[in-house]
């Protein structure tokens, strides 16, 4: 839809938001649960998976709407690990179908510090942009995870995705 209506492309515009709105729809009404004031990693589930930081640039709402704020809320509660970083979501559930457990994902905590800034906790944003900037390398690199009981750097070696997060 943004193709065509910023970019001048063609296509059947009047379908896709149609279509668009249906998912809005579907998605607010399956994805989000009221008495978690959360959205959920999947339907009819009670895990947050750190992609839903993602929601705001999307398009369907505003990163200050209250379901956006309260999914933020249980994002920290459930995945931050003991320095304030962000796991991609909680392994221990065996949603995946992987053993063992994940290191925090840079890629995400560089979500939570954009989400923070465009919610008006820019203070936050700064601090933990600020301490993600610190994990790069003398060269400025960041890799795809970082463990922070040991103090390093860990998984894929450059990550690609760490830095649009840190671009971004």
């Amino acid at each position: 839809v943004r193709a065509v209506e910023e970019h001048g492309l063609s296509g059947p515009v009047e379908r896709w938001r149609h279509l668009r709105e249906r998912l809005r729809e579907e998605i607010m009404e399956r994805g989000y649960d009221a008495e978690l004031n959360s959205f959920t990693q999947t339907y009819s589930n009670k895990e947050v998976d750190a992609s839903l930081l993602q929601l705001p640039n999307t398009g369907l709402l505003h990163p200050e709407d209250p379901k956006m704020l309260g999914t933020v809320a249980k994002i920290e509660a459930d995945l931050l690990d003991e320095a304030g970083m962000v796991r991609r979501y909680r392994t221990q559930t065996g949603m995946d179908g992987l053993p063992g457990n994940e290191y925090s994902f840079l890629m995400c905590s560089f979500w939570l510090v954009e989400q923070y800034a465009r919610s008006g906790r820019s203070d936050e944003a700064r601090q933990l942009l600020d301490r993600l900037a610190g994990f790069a390398t003398d060269l400025g690199l960041f890799a795809e995870e970082y463990d922070s009981a040991g103090g390093r750097l860990a998984g894929n070696f450059p990550q690609a995705f760490s830095h649009l997060g840190f671009i971004r």
